[in-house]
């Protein structure tokens, strides 16, 4: 089955939780509050931007998503980029957060 690339935030989210390890995801879960996310911003952040953002031929439609999600001034392709991916792994670790296992 051909995987076609994300376009909205909620399948971002949906394929980055697909994406990741069993174990990467057990490790982002273990982070202990939202704020201590921003270390991630190198690594997975990075991740994201680069592979699930910058290569995804719907990228314009993930972007207005993000405008659509909150009321945020519109910045260069590279920032928004950046706010996007890190929305996406608060989005994520909440999901984990939330759930049972």
């Amino acid at each position: 089955m051909e995987q076609r690339d994300p376009r909205s935030l909620e399948e971002l989210v949906d394929t980055l939780e697909q994406t990741l390890s069993k174990e990467a995801l057990a490790d982002l879960k273990s982070i202990s509050n939202e704020q201590s996310l921003g270390k991630l911003h190198f690594s997975l952040g990075l991740y994201i931007r680069n592979h699930l953002i910058q290569l995804n031929d719907n990228r314009k439609l993930l972007r207005e998503d993000y405008h659509k999600a909150g009321s945020v001034p519109r910045e260069p392709d590279y920032a928004e980029a950046e706010q996007i991916s890190q929305l996406v792994i608060a989005l994520l670790w909440k999901r984990l957060q939330d759930s049972r296992d």
